[in-house]
């Protein structure tokens, strides 16, 4: 990632790349890697912004039925993030839920 002298921060900045990855080409998005990268990232103090391991609750599963019926642009792009999400043996986890959050919010 280019070094940057934006008052953003690294987290805002990895963020608004996700979202942008996806726009540019979701077809080609893979949540699996945007939930990694978003994982890495620390905030002030070193505390992940997000957990890999930890399975979101079920009022997060709501969530993201919620999401899944919003009209959007991209939404077979966005139907194929989500199913690729659930079909995870171990469930959704905390970083990946995040990552559907972030595309949720730049799908219009």
């Amino acid at each position: 990632m280019p070094v940057t002298t934006s008052t953003e921060s690294s987290d805002e900045i990895v963020k608004a790349s996700i979202q942008e990855d996806f726009l540019k080409a979701p077809a080609k998005f893979d949540i699996s890697t945007a939930a990694k990268r978003l994982s890495d990232v620390t905030i002030e103090g070193g505390y992940h912004i997000c957990s890999p391991k930890d399975e979101i609750t079920a009022d997060q599963y709501i969530d993201i039925s919620r999401m899944l019926d919003t009209q959007r642009s991209h939404a077979v792009e966005f139907k194929k993030a989500v199913d690729l999400a659930l079909s995870a043996p171990e469930g959704v986890s905390d970083c990946t839920f995040r990552v559907l959050t972030l595309i949720d919010r730049a799908t219009p």
